[in-house]
């Protein structure tokens, strides 16, 4: 009974060729071989991603979210029930995501600085 030492080890075995008679278990051996392999592709570092390529769940125009002049901040309705909010000065900023405050939900939003009113 061969023992694994590694998972170099258990590779090297899974690849080695066949015996005729054993048609069935080289089958099996080609399968586990296939799916240790996709476990390891899953289980591989993803690299970083920068804030621009995060995904979002959502690209709202700024015309459609709600503005409040008193808090100046601009709302939008998240599935979860809450609001998504981004403030004025941020968007003056630069910022265009605006996060949910009770869940985990980004969006984008799309705008002009010509769209803004002023601070």
């Amino acid at each position: 009974k061969p023992v694994f030492f590694s998972l170099r080890g258990l590779l090297l075995i899974l690849a080695r060729p066949p015996k005729p008679n054993r048609l069935h278990a080289r089958q099996r051996r080609r399968t586990f071989f296939r799916r240790t392999q996709r476990s390891l592709l899953l289980l591989r570092p993803k690299p970083h991603q920068p804030a621009s390529t995060m995904s979002h769940y959502e690209e709202v125009k700024l015309a459609d979210m709600k503005y409040d002049p008193e808090e100046m901040m601009y709302f939008y309705l998240c599935p979860c029930g809450d609001e998504f909010e981004i403030s004025l000065e941020e968007l003056w900023d630069g910022e265009d995501v605006a996060p949910c405050p009770s869940c985990s939900l980004k969006i984008r939003v799309l705008f002009e600085e010509s769209d803004l009113p002023p601070l």
